[in-house]
């Protein structure tokens, strides 16, 4: 008898929320991660910040481990862990059957658990970033750019959601084992859909991560006084048509400066 193997995701099981805040610590304009064992690394709060905003679309470990390594080989080596870290957090449910209705069905159960969880993780994301937007006066419309994109992604996935439980209803009404066959294995079948969702809610997970910390570090930062605070605006205003990641690590320049004035 040909046998069927089913990975479940278990939300339950998840890394709890708090995981983020117990690793990162700060230190001026540095955030630094806590790998356990007396090992740490710190990186420049532009740089996680950039890399949130350049994974939000993104929808495989692999792209995120790329665009880390764009704003330093560290980052996507983090992101990696944090990933490989949370698939580790699931539990295995094994189902053995050659029945193609079962294994449809289990796909289709699969898929929704990882939605469920990418929509909870987005909606946290949007809490995270209009914190932000209060805490860092003159970061407000970055954030509140990010907040934007984020809402009308977790927006497009609900309604896409409402589809594919559509899908869902029709596909499992099928009978014949042919069709139950290519609905499983199609190029953009059941079996398809549930890897890229894993890979997209994965890459979530990073970014929500990410943005947990930052929120820790607008947190512990010192408030710069009026004239610092004018300055940082004006810096961020003029910035805000240059490309993201150049935009995070002039901003950070220009905090570093009035430190030093300071």
């Amino acid at each position: 008898m040909r046998k069927f193997i089913w990975v479940v995701l278990c939300a339950a099981l998840l890394v709890p929320s708090s995981v983020a805040a117990q690793e990162w610590s700060y230190s001026g304009s540095n955030m630094c991660y806590d790998y356990g064992g007396g090992v740490s690394q710190c990186f420049s709060h532009a740089n996680i910040e950039a890399y949130v905003a350049n994974n939000r679309h993104s929808i495989s470990t692999a792209e995120s481990f790329q665009n880390g390594q764009q704003l330093g080989q560290a980052v996507g080596y983090l992101a990696q862990v944090l990933i490989a870290r949370w698939r580790e957090h699931q539990r295995a449910v094994r189902i053995e059957t050659d029945n193609l209705d079962r294994q449809l069905r289990g796909y289709f159960d699969a898929q929704n658990a990882l939605i469920d969880e990418y929509l909870r993780m987005m909606g946290d994301d949007e809490a995270q970033l209009a914190l932000l937007s209060q805490m860092a006066p003159e970061r407000a419309s970055w954030f509140q750019d990010r907040l934007d994109e984020t809402r009308a992604q977790r927006q497009k996935t609900a309604q896409w959601y409402d589809r594919l439980r559509d899908l869902e209803a029709a596909e499992l009404k099928e009978r014949k084992p042919k069709a139950l066959r290519y609905f499983i294995e199609s190029p953009t079948g059941a079996k398809w859909r549930y890897e890229a969702q894993l890979k997209t809610s994965s890459s979530e997970y990073g970014v929500n991560h990410f943005l947990k910390a930052v929120v820790g570090y607008y947190k512990q930062r010192p408030q710069p006084s009026k004239a610092e605070g004018g300055a940082l605006h004006q810096t961020a205003a003029v910035l805000e048509t240059a490309d993201t990641t150049h935009a995070l690590v002039t901003v950070e320049g220009a905090e570093q400066q009035a430190e030093i004035k300071a």
